[in-house]
């Protein structure tokens, strides 16, 4: 099945997905965390290749919007500075 027929709308739009500029992932090669607006709201991307499960490897992963990392982030920025 195409991974844009999952019934998934950010699936369906990695191929518009851009290399995330939050983290840092070095020495990581087969993880990748991205990023994607579907319907106004950025989503991030983070993805795995596992190999060995096949002749093609596996891609494992999850999203979520962005504002769900980014606020308590910014909560524990904010606590920081008081």
């Amino acid at each position: 099945m195409p991974i844009n027929g999952l019934g998934d709308e950010v699936l369906a739009s990695l191929d518009r997905a851009r290399a995330s500029q939050l983290v840092n992932l070095p020495g990581q090669r087969k993880t990748r965390l991205r990023e994607v607006e579907v319907s106004g709201i950025d989503h991030f991307v983070l993805e795995r290749e596992l190999a060995g499960y096949g002749e093609v490897p596996l891609i494992i992963g999850f999203h979520m919007p962005v504002a769900q990392v980014d606020a308590p982030l910014r909560l524990l920025y904010s606590s920081g500075l008081v």
